[in-house]
């Protein structure tokens, strides 16, 4: 099946909800719309008063695409967990949606020394702004430096590496990530 926007997708007592599909925040299809990343389903999970949002490769403009990011970030508002988009890639993780977000920690699920360079430098830059621990599955680019310019400058107190990042959401209102309480 196709989700739609409101969608609610049954997971135990949490709330899963589809908040954007195929371009959609839930007007239409957004102008300029037509790439597949702009194309992505994205996710949030509620469970008590705790948020996750998972962007999966939604795009935040820059390098051709649309910026889908900031309008769907003025829609869910701050969230508790953020699942960055598109592996922090340069049209990812724009300043304007990250101040909606307003994340207490941000997950990028990314690759070491994959072929996209990810994270993009100053789409990290912006991630690390936001002041929210970082959680990153690989490493970045550490021996490609030759391939994508510079090896991923990891922001301080940032965790990358980490393989599975897990999320806990208890029944208690408690988070974590990886163990650390949020």
């Amino acid at each position: 099946s196709v989700p739609v926007v409101g969608e609610e997708i049954p997971l135990g007592e949490a709330k899963v909800t589809v908040v954007a599909v195929d371009g959609d925040l839930g007007a239409g299809i957004l102008p300029g719309a037509d790439d597949d990343n702009e194309r992505s389903v994205v996710l949030m999970v509620e469970f008590g008063d705790k948020k996750v949002l998972i962007l999966a490769d939604l795009t935040g403009g820059g390098l051709g695409t649309a910026d889908l990011e900031t309008p769907l970030s003025a829609l869910t508002g701050a969230v508790d967990i953020l699942r960055a988009g598109h592996h922090g890639s340069a049209t990812s993780s724009t300043a304007s949606a990250l101040a909606n977000f307003a994340p207490r920690a941000i997950v990028i699920s990314v690759g070491t020394d994959n072929s996209y360079c990810h994270p993009d430098p100053d789409a990290l830059a912006r991630l690390a702004a936001t002041g929210a621990p970082i959680y990153a599955t690989g490493r970045g680019i550490v021996d490609a430096v030759d391939r994508c310019g510079q090896a991923t400058a990891i922001p301080e107190g940032a965790h990358f590496g980490v393989g599975d990042v897990v999320v806990e959401m208890r029944a208690d209102g408690a988070l974590s990530v990886n163990g650390d309480a949020y």
